[in-house]
Order: structure tokens, then C-alpha cells, then sequence
């Protein structure tokens, strides 16, 4: 089984914050959540498009001018829409505050979760994560681990199952 899961993103370091760095001894799952992930790479006639050559890894300044619709190599905007701008959660939350200066601690808290229903996003990605189900992967395994022990042993029958 494979599970396709997208996630809108708002933040522009996340991907920033998420690569590099050494990998440890720890193996697939330690590293993951150690170090992060593996870098990015550059790729499609897009990249090309924008003087990134296929393979490239992703550096942070021509990654953020790319999201913020800057041409990487020439500083000129690109064509198309920018994401929309909308009143950040700080504004929204001070605009609030303003209108109520003797709000109590539990009132504070409770104009911070308007302030968060309210102030509207634009994601300025979408993320996939592609995951195939551990046991379809350990099945698919032992398959092969007992067709290689019937080959070994000249048992031809047990090697077609």
C-alpha cells in the first residue's frame, strides 16, 4: 500500500530547516529525525528555465527568490501571480488588543484563537510525502529471501512459488 499525503506550506524556511548536515551511525530513521532530510534537487525544464541545472542542490538564495517569484540569476520579477498578503496574526492580534487594553489573561488567550481563526494564509507550497507501507516492503522481501533459499538448495519447485 502506498500513501500520498500533501500538505500545504506556509513557510518558506521550513525546507531551509529540514536539509543538510552530517548524518549520523543511527541509520534510515535516526538520521530522518536527527539531521533532517537529504537536500533538494533541482529538476524539470522549469529549473532549467531559471539557469538551474538538472541535479542541482537547493541553496537557500536561489530558493527563496524562486518562491518569491525573483529570477534567480537576473533579480527581474517573474511572470504570474504572487501569493496573496493577507494581515499577518501579530496585526490581527494587536488590532484586538487595542480595542480591549484591560483584557484579562483568559480573555488574551481566547483573542489569540480569534486571531488565529482569522488571519488568512496563502500556502506557498504544497508538500507530498510519498510513504509505501513497511510490511508490503518486508513481504515483498521474504519473497525473494525464499526463492534465493529454494535456488540454493536445487529445489526449482519451491523457486517458481
Amino acid at each position: 500500500m502506498t500513501v500520498v499525503t500533501p500538505r500545504s506550506g506556509f513557510d518558506l524556511e521550513y525546507y531551509l530547516n529540514r536539509t543538510g548536515g552530517e548524518k549520523t551511525g543511527g541509520g534510515y530513521y535516526l538520521n530522518a529525525a536527527q539531521q533532517g532530510e537529504p537536500d533538494g534537487r533541482w529538476f524539470g525544464k522549469g529549473a532549467e528555465a531559471l539557469g538551474l541545472r538538472d541535479g542541482q542542490v537547493v541553496r537557500k538564495e536561489p530558493y527563496l527568490a524562486v518562491y518569491n517569484m525573483i529570477d534567480p540569476q537576473t533579480g527581474e520579477q517573474l511572470p504570474g501571480r504572487a501569493p496573496g498578503t493577507y494581515a499577518r496574526f501579530a496585526d490581527v492580534l494587536k488590532r484586538k488588543l487595542a480595542a480591549e487594553p484591560h483584557a484579562t489573561h483568559e480573555r488574551y488567550l481566547q483573542l489569540e484563537r480569534e486571531a488565529a481563526q482569522e488571519t488568512r494564509r496563502s500556502p506557498v507550497y504544497t508538500d507530498i510525502t510519498v510513504a509505501r507501507n513497511k510490511s508490503v516492503s518486508v513481504l515483498h522481501a521474504s519473497f525473494r529471501e525464499q526463492a534465493r533459499r529454494a535456488r540454493l538448495a536445487s529445489d526449482a519447485a519451491a523457486e517458481a512459488l
